[in-house]
């Protein structure tokens, strides 16, 4: 074997050659194809503004073509092994000799079987050893394929390297957005900050725009809005705020579905940006009535809804609002006062102590406030009516037949007294009207008022007792004693009756009768206040007999 290491080193030297020839070859292939491949992105990227998803589609491309090139060069050339033998071959083909290279491989490889003379193998393996001294194994293996593909690569990268430098901050920015970064290539305007909207709004409200900008500030710009289900799109102008030119401002008057939307002003613009409608708070108010225990059982609460009860005078009513979300805070506005709910569980209830609804006793007109837990209030402000129905006061009324009286007497009055629900009392006025002279003897009138006189109707209004109160009440002839007023002739006794209504803890409501005035005479006076009255009752008796007859007055 050692006669052949000339052919043995010249065949190492050819497949050095080959083998360098093979990966410089593939290797400016594959860069080629990759300096092209993004110069191609990097131009549509530029010019079209791509967003993440077609960036992603180029990424794939981008990628297949790798795939390809190390496929179609770079693993071919890695795994490509030429033996002795094959190279052995190729030399003679390239050199045009007789001598049989490849056999002389065999013959002098001592770890082969070997068939034949002997003599004939010495003899070629002499041969060729003879030949080899003086061959060039590289000739006839030309370099213009590796040359061609290294030039090839030069002139991409120099290519490449053009925009590279003189666009060095897009250089930059085109491989965070290649890798599917949120970077924009430098802009004459700047979108400093999307001041709104945010990443969530309001259900059914208007949509406001507003963009800081800076740098090169233009007269307008615009809002491109689409609805994520529908697809169905629109364009919102933006202009500057008349306070502040660098900040643009637009509205959407009412947003109803999921959008999508991207900034444009100048050149500037943003990646697409997704809008969430966040639902408004749908609230439930509930105005619960407690009727005073007296009127339990006798006032319907049906003529009302749950937002417009109707109460009767001194109910107590008790505002509790549920909602669909969490609430942050709920308040109730009357008048000039505003009262907050406490939460009780998912309820919000409103403590009643010390407000108008502790006892009403007048229509009471509200303004429900509620505000939930992402700040939102409802689409229309919650109002409503507390109807209140008026506890009529008593009616009372009283008569007698007797005018004179005797200083001691006591004079019999009918009495009714009616009421809506209960009557509590009966209480008798009594003023005496006395005549007197001064010292000249001029008479002058002077009236004493006692104290009152309380008679209470049978079983009247005690609920806490469990006892009905009775609304209705008469008495046939209730004696009024003048005895303790120590009368004289010639004095004036002013009865009044009052009625007073049944109301539980509260204070009821009071009604008087007309006035009943008795002239305080002796016993001849009230004979003689007899005889009057038989007189004017024979009198109209004799003129309801006529009347009867047809008889009139003859002239």
């Amino acid at each position: 074997m050692a006669q052949l290491t000339a052919l043995q080193s010249g065949l190492n030297k050819v497949r050095r050659y080959r083998t360098t020839a093979r990966l410089a070859s593939a290797g400016a292939m594959f860069v080629s194809i990759v300096l092209w491949v993004l110069l191609i992105a990097f131009a549509l990227d530029v010019t079209l503004k791509m967003g993440v998803f077609e960036r992603g589609i180029v990424l794939l491309l981008f990628g297949a073509a790798l795939l390809w090139s190390m496929r179609r060069y770079v693993l071919p050339a890695m795994t490509t092994h030429e033996d002795q033998a094959s190279l052995a071959l190729m030399v003679e083909r390239q050199q045009g000799i007789s001598s049989d290279l490849v056999a002389a491989l065999q013959f002098a490889d001592d770890k082969r079987p070997q068939f034949g003379s002997s003599d004939l193998r010495h003899a070629v393996v002499d041969t060729t050893a003879e030949v080899c001294g003086d061959l060039d194994y590289l000739e006839g293996f030309s370099r213009q394929d590796m040359a061609r593909r290294v030039m090839l690569m030069a002139a991409t990268i120099v290519i490449a390297l053009i925009p590279a430098v003189a666009f060095a901050e897009h250089t930059a920015v085109f491989f965070n957005r290649f890798m599917l970064g949120a970077a924009h290539y430098p802009t004459k305007t700047i979108i400093e900050d999307v001041v709104a909207p945010g990443e969530r709004a309001p259900y059914g409200q208007p949509l406001k725009f507003q963009v800081r900008v800076g740098g090169e500030v233009p007269t307008e710009g615009v809002a491109r809005v689409e609805s994520v289900s529908s697809g169905l799109g629109a364009e919102v102008v933006l202009e500057p705020d008349e306070n502040d030119p660098t900040l643009f401002v637009g509205t959407l008057p009412r947003v109803m579905d999921e959008l999508r939307y991207t900034l444009e002003i100048g050149d500037a613009y943003t990646d697409p940006r997704t809008v969430e409608l966040i639902p408004l708070p749908v609230v439930d108010l509930n105005m619960r009535v407690e009727l005073p225990a007296y009127a339990k059982g006798r006032f319907s609460l049906g003529e009302g809804s749950s937002r417009q009860p109707v109460a009767l005078e001194g109910s107590r009513v008790t505002p509790t609002v549920t909602a669909d979300k969490p609430l942050k805070s709920v308040s109730l506005k009357v008048a000039e006062e505003t009262h907050a709910l406490r939460q009780d569980g998912q309820r919000w209830v409103l403590d009643t102590k010390d407000t108008l609804f502790e006892r009403v006793d007048q229509t009471v007109r509200y303004e429900l406030d509620v505000v939930d837990a992402d700040g939102l209030k409802p689409e229309r402000a919650l109002t409503g009516v507390v109807q209140v129905r008026s506890d009529q006061p008593p009616r009372i009324g009283a008569a007698t037949v007797t005018q004179y009286v005797l200083p001691t007497a006591a004079p019999s009055v009918r009495i009714q007294a009616l009421d809506d629900y209960g009557l509590s009392r009966i209480v008798v006025h009594r003023a005496v009207v006395r005549q007197q002279r001064d010292e000249t003897g001029v008479a002058t009138a002077e009236a004493v008022e006692t104290q009152d006189v309380v008679a209470q109707p049978p079983n009247h209004g005690r609920v806490a007792d469990n006892q009905e109160a009775k609304a209705r009440w008469e008495h046939p002839g209730l004696a009024i004693s003048l005895a303790d007023l120590k009368l004289v002739k010639g004095d004036r006794v002013i009865v009044v009756l009052e009625a007073v209504d049944y109301r539980g803890a509260a204070e009821g409501k009071a009604s008087r009768s007309d006035k009943m005035v008795f002239q305080v005479t002796d016993r001849a006076g009230v004979l003689a206040a007899l005889r009057e009255l038989d007189a004017r009752m024979d009198k109209k008796l004799d003129q309801i007999i006529k009347a009867q007859l047809g008889i009139g007055d003859q002239p």
